[in-house]
């Protein structure tokens, strides 16, 4: 199952999502790492009123070119052979878009699976996002 999580983002707010999905190339000079997209509508934390104020408050989702997330990684070959790797990569998030650099892990699981992990340090005022604290709510 892939996820994504806000976690990170933001110390008070953690959620995932199962509404992911992306695909890499295998070639002969490495990985070909292709577009992700998130559905930000779908994170889930631990309260159904969270939720709703990350989709809605946060991330704007109520604006239908918000609801996906989308990573565009550079189309250069990467060597995951060592098992940890770098994804320089575009992120838009709400209609803003950022340069990025992911930190990844490989583990072949079995001859058919393997599990990949990125992770990124993401601020959110770089994507015009604000957490609206009890005096910014109307």
């Amino acid at each position: 199952m892939s996820t994504a999580s806000i976690g990170d983002m933001h110390p008070n707010i953690v959620g995932a999502t199962s509404e992911i999905g992306g695909s890499f190339l295998d070639t002969a000079e490495g990985i070909v790492f292709q577009p992700v997209v998130i559905n930000a509508r779908t994170f889930k934390t631990d309260s159904d009123a969270r939720d709703n104020f990350v989709a809605n408050e946060v991330f704007k989702t109520q604006v239908d070119t918000n609801e996906t997330i989308i990573v565009t990684p550079d189309a250069t070959p990467i060597d995951v052979s060592a098992g940890t790797f770098s994804i320089p990569a575009s992120l838009t998030i709400s209609g803003v878009t950022n340069d990025i650099v992911f930190a990844g892990t490989l583990v072949i699981q079995t001859a058919d699976t393997i599990e990949v992990m990125v992770k990124a340090d993401i601020l959110l005022p770089d994507y015009n996002l604000v957490v609206p604290g009890p005096d910014t709510l109307v």
